[in-house]
């Protein structure tokens, strides 16, 4: 009998005092940039609406980001991020620098390091 682990791949991102884990399933990646696509477009929606006061605005930006930090990081990243932050500018610039730098960690991560002997690297 042949028993090979199965082990599920995962890119570790700082922020903070935080540690997270991007999970690289197949459909993690695929959805990296529409996450960050659909969560812009929230966002625009929500400055357009002259009817909501500020702090309307900044629950439903909150609402928004904490549904891609926890789908990108996990459930429950968001709080941990606006708990040591404390703005939800703050936590766009994180966003914008996780759809910056994930597709070239994630790119680094999936040549395993098996491939890279195989390469000569």
């Amino acid at each position: 009998m042949i028993k090979i682990e199965a082990k599920r791949k995962f890119v570790p991102v700082e922020i903070g005092k935080n540690t997270f884990q991007f999970d690289l399933s197949d459909d993690a990646i695929l959805k990296l940039r529409d996450t960050y696509n659909q969560t812009l477009d929230g966002i625009q929606k929500i400055d357009v609406r002259a009817e909501l006061s500020e702090d309307q605005r900044i629950e439903r930006t909150k609402k928004l980001f904490k549904t891609s930090i926890d789908y990108l990081l996990g459930s429950g990243a968001f709080n941990k991020i606006y708990k040591e932050v404390g703005s939800v500018a703050s936590v766009a610039d994180i966003l914008e620098e996780l759809n910056e730098q994930l597709p070239q960690a994630i790119e680094e991560t999936m040549v395993s390091d098996k491939l890279k002997k195989y390469l000569g690297e």
